[in-house]
């Protein structure tokens, strides 16, 4: 198909579109509660119970946070822990985050376990032309989208208010921060210093933090001078592998993801993937017979192509 594609448009529209346009359609809209295999049928949140000939599961994954149940350590991954994310204010300080190009009157800390940026993608080379756009201060112009972007603002409120706050939403696409002021209370652009080589250690309540009595690391303004001691009171503290200690007012953790299996588990024997997916093969079976499974919620078990990438 990539061959001879020229555009590709998705459009958002209400499920009722789908099932006019296609009349072998039936669209429930019910989270998963328990797969029987065996009896070839699943049980869904409503109460109902609906029969297969055959299953393909596409439930995706969730953040993989390096601290569960922490206030302050957030994920970043589908549309509706961006918008839990967006309710916060942006204040001045230090964070660990992702897009941290878009975010504006910020200080941002990026630690990474590579040595460079990208490393799983591309080279140091490029890494290095990347990081010194990454430094760089933003152009006030704003650069106009390629893609439209379509949306159903009805059908969004009402599934927002009908879902649950553990619910994640739909994948994020290329341009999820578009209309969106990703802007701190500073005045600068933004600030960002990276540390690489190094992963989380421990994260500290303030609290905690004051009782080990540990000196934290102020801000690295300048590359050239020596880092002081920071007197900053923040919400939490991360201390690094590396030996370094920041205090920050929130972390973003982008750690990759965990493959949604735990609906589809109980009762059945499915073989898992290390990452703790579904295992597939080239035609994208399941080890349970009538099962299918692709994107996120599975790993695949063939033996790749010599020259496949990730």
């Amino acid at each position: 198909v990539s061959k001879v594609l020229e555009e590709f448009e998705v459009e958002e529209q209400p499920s009722t579109v789908l099932e006019n346009r296609f009349p072998n359609i039936k669209v429930i809209e019910s989270g998963v509660k328990q797969l029987k295999s065996e009896e070839h049928c699943i049980l869904t949140e409503d109460g109902h119970q609906h029969v297969y000939k055959k299953l393909c599961l596409c439930a995706g994954a969730k953040p993989k946070l390096i601290c569960e149940g922490n206030p302050y350590v957030l994920g970043i991954r589908d549309t509706d822990s961006a918008q839990r994310f967006f309710f916060l204010d942006f204040p001045t300080g230090n964070c660990n985050i992702p897009p941290r190009y878009e975010i504006e009157g910020c200080e941002v800390i990026w630690a990474i376990k590579d040595k460079a940026i990208g490393n799983t993608f591309f080279d140091a080379g490029a890494a290095e032309f990347l990081t010194s756009k990454l430094m760089s201060e933003k152009s006030e112009a704003k650069i106009a989208h390629r893609r439209t972007i379509y949306t159903v603002e009805g059908a969004k409120k009402e599934n927002r208010t009908k879902a649950k706050a553990d619910n994640v939403g739909s994948a994020l696409g290329p341009d999820w921060h578009g209309g969106l002021d990703l802007k701190g209370t500073e005045e600068f652009s933004h600030n960002i210093h990276i540390e690489t080589r190094c992963e989380v250690k421990k994260i500290y309540l303030q609290e905690e933090f004051r009782i080990m009595q540990k000196k934290p690391l102020a801000f690295p303004k300048d590359q050239h001078k020596s880092v002081t001691v920071d007197k900053e009171r923040w919400p939490v503290y991360v201390e690094l592998t590396n030996g370094k200690i920041y205090g920050c007012d929130f972390l973003v953790s982008a750690t990759g993801v965990t493959p949604n299996v735990h609906p589809f588990l109980l009762g059945n024997n499915f073989d898992l993937g290390e990452d703790g997916g579904l295992k597939v093969d080239d035609q994208m079976r399941t080890s349970l017979p009538d099962i299918y499974a692709a994107g996120d919620i599975c790993t695949a078990c063939w033996q790749p192509s010599p020259v496949w990438q990730q």
